[in-house]
């Protein structure tokens, strides 16, 4: 029972034991006389005096209760505020940081955009002084000029990529036809670099949800990047159709040529660094371009390793048959 429900109780009490006593006044007053009327006269003074003494400490207490009670809350209330407040001040500083993060991510990637323009200007200069030179370097030196030039494209791919200017659609397409098509339209490196391409692939038909385009962009680099380090051999691209423990329904594509054999340390910086490499003083290395295939199978949500075999080199593509769901976005 609480303070103020008892005290309730307790007034009523008394407010009934007065109104008896002041009835038996009334009679005794008629019946036994003023004297004997004037001593319980006296006893409900008293009666009455008490019980105001006890109802003013009673109020006295209930306030001090109240008061304390409204110091507690109002101390809690000052506190909530000062954690509103503080969370304010917290999502404020957040959104800003973000903003700035944003703001220097993009002026980070422009500025990329804007250096690979300024370096394929530069190599479009150095193109026209070659050609106008009469020299045994003027391959080796065109070699470096076209991979500066595409050193300078797979830069601003990089970039754009990082500022998602376009993301990849979602249409079926037929894997195995445009496989068919892509080895056509590779043939003009390849017979350059006298790497014979043979496609293997036990099924007729391999659909998938995906952007033919972007496929096209990531298969090529791959492609291009392996024929462009060696010569004279064959590279066997194996489309399977599989499920994988991690994406499920999948695509897998295992691309293996013999002859070079990496180092180590160029396994290693394939998907992440530029690799520049040498023969006869001509570049023939991947530069970038592993990198931005890479960075677009990411965003296909599939995955790009390179790894060395007993003779060469391999790639194994792993590319999710509907990268995403309809009502999702893709990872980047």
């Amino acid at each position: 029972m609480n303070e103020k429900k008892r005290l309730k109780q307790l007034v009523i009490a008394f407010f009934t034991v007065w109104i008896l006593l002041l009835v038996t006044v009334v009679q005794l007053m008629f019946s036994q006389g003023i004297e004997t009327a004037s001593l319980m006269v006296a006893l409900l003074a008293i009666v009455t005096g008490l019980f105001g003494v006890w109802m003013f400490n009673a109020g006295q207490h209930q306030v001090a209760e109240i008061n304390k009670s409204h110091s507690i809350t109002k101390r809690q209330v000052q506190e909530l505020q000062l954690k509103i407040d503080r969370y304010e001040y917290d999502a404020a500083r957040s959104v800003e940081l973000r903003r700035l993060v944003a703001n220097s991510t993009q002026e980070k990637d422009l500025a990329i955009q804007n250096m690979a323009t300024a370096l394929d200007n530069a190599m479009d200069e150095i193109s026209e002084v070659i050609h106008q030179t009469d020299s045994s370097l003027v391959g080796k030196l065109e070699s470096r000029v076209e991979a500066m030039k595409q050193y300078a494209a797979d830069l601003q791919s990089l970039a754009q990529l990082e500022l998602k200017t376009e993301l990849p659609s979602s249409v079926e397409i037929d894997l195995v036809e445009d496989m068919e098509r892509l080895v056509e339209k590779w043939g003009s490196l390849a017979k350059s670099r006298k790497v014979k391409i043979k496609l293997e692939n036990p099924e007729d038909q391999i659909l998938m949800i995906s952007d033919v385009q972007w496929i096209e962009n990531l298969l090529t680099r791959v492609v291009y990047a392996l024929v462009r380090m060696n010569q004279n051999t064959t590279l066997h691209i194996d489309l399977i159709n599989y499920t994988d423990a991690e994406v499920g329904d999948a695509l897998r594509l295992v691309f293996r040529i013999d002859g070079r054999v990496l180092e180590p340390h160029q396994v290693s910086q394939m998907t992440n660094d530029y690799v520049s490499i040498l023969e006869d003083g001509n570049e023939i290395g991947p530069g970038l371009t592993l990198v931005v295939a890479y960075r677009v199978v990411q965003i296909l949500n599939g995955s790009l390793e390179i790894s060395n075999t007993d003779k060469g080199i391999e790639a194994l593509v792993v590319i999710p048959r509907e990268p995403y769901a309809p009502d999702e976005e893709p990872i980047v």
